[in-house]
């Protein structure tokens, strides 16, 4: 009974070890801050907060930065193992956005997608599916637009007047 006991413990012990291990972040909370920061194209001194949270999310162990310049609140999500950027939130604070009263100027959706696809860094004819939606937000006119390249999937805000990106989210199976 006494070896029993010593080998269930041994075992306990040692499974705690190597999930403890294989929990562990490949990047540091500065290398994440510095991922966020030059992906927003900010500098920190340029930040009136900053915060980095360790998180465990849906498997997968990430790193929340979150961080304020100017009017302009980010949100990102890190991935801890490589350091890919894998969610980006983008809130204007304290101001109204500007809006763009002639519709002639607003991007198509074939536009709005090569811009996504652009800044996904993928070839579009490796695109398996797509989707393009033309959206009204809180005055803001945008495409949400939504993509696979195997079994990775990407969304995305795009602004409807400059293409530039607002939000992104990736999401990798």
């Amino acid at each position: 009974m006494k070896k029993i006991l010593s080998v269930l413990a041994v075992l306990i012990v040692f499974s705690f070890t190597a999930f403890a291990a294989y929990n562990q972040p490949s990047i540091t909370e500065e290398q994440a801050k510095q991922i966020a920061l030059t992906s927003a194209g900010v500098q920190e001194n340029q930040c009136s907060y900053m915060k980095v949270k360790l998180d465990y999310d849906d498997g997968v162990l990430k790193y929340e930065v979150k961080f304020q310049s100017g009017h302009v609140e980010y949100e990102y999500d890190i991935d801890a193992s490589n350091g890919m950027v894998l969610s980006m939130d983008k809130d204007f604070n304290g101001h109204q956005i500007p809006t763009v009263q002639n519709q002639s100027k607003i991007i198509s959706a074939e536009d709005a997608l090569n811009a996504a696809i652009k800044h996904a860094g993928v070839l579009k004819n490796s695109v398996t599916y797509s989707k393009v939606k033309q959206e009204n937000d809180d005055g803001r006119v945008l495409y949400e637009v939504k993509f696979y390249v195997g079994r990775t999937g990407y969304e995305y805000e795009i602004d409807a007047y400059t293409s530039a990106v607002i939000k992104y989210e990736v999401d990798v199976d």
